[in-house]
């Protein structure tokens, strides 16, 4: 996941159970150097599955890098501090399944430039969105944005799997 503690009011109060249901199981956190280690270790620290979790520590350049290649996938700029953390867990892990668990703005700008990914024939990603609505400090987040993204992900990879029927 994208480096966000440990908390009752967030998605990750989901990876503790995850984790406990089977001990095989493993989650990776994508923390940045420069970021608030010390209330993110905190936070680890009461998880009664700790020894199952693992932190990868993330240097700026990487996340300067993270930043650009969004930029280049149509990310507009006021999206990419908050996404980047989390483009980096998805590109370094080399996953090809996702779950939000939401997800606002930020992340259907996220799925949006797997869909870009996608569409130059790229590393493709599928996206599973649970429809869980948040309320931030501002205002009422929920997945509908990003609903919309991972449909069009869908269409795309049914293009890409069915044989091309024209000529026939």
């Amino acid at each position: 996941w994208d480096g966000d503690s440990l908390n009752d009011d967030s998605f990750t109060s989901l990876i503790a159970p995850f984790l406990h249901q089977d001990r095989s199981r493993r989650a990776i956190a994508f923390s940045r150097v420069a970021g608030n280690l010390p209330g993110f270790s905190d936070s680890l620290n009461g998880c009664p599955c700790r020894d199952q979790l693992c932190v990868v520590r993330i240097g700026e350049i990487s996340v300067a890098s993270a930043k650009a290649e969004l930029r280049q996938l149509g990310m507009a700029v006021g999206f990419l501090d908050s996404a980047a953390l989390g483009w980096l867990a998805l590109r370094l892990s080399g996953s090809h399944r996702t779950l939000a668990v939401g997800g606002g703005s930020a992340t259907a700008r996220m799925a949006g430039a797997c869909l870009q990914l996608q569409r130059l024939g790229m590393h493709a990603v599928h996206w599973t969105v649970l429809n869980v609505s948040r309320q931030t400090a501002t205002k009422r987040e929920s997945p509908d944005e990003l609903f919309d993204v991972a449909l069009e992900l869908q269409d795309a990879q049914r293009a890409l799997d069915q044989p091309d029927k024209v000529g026939r």
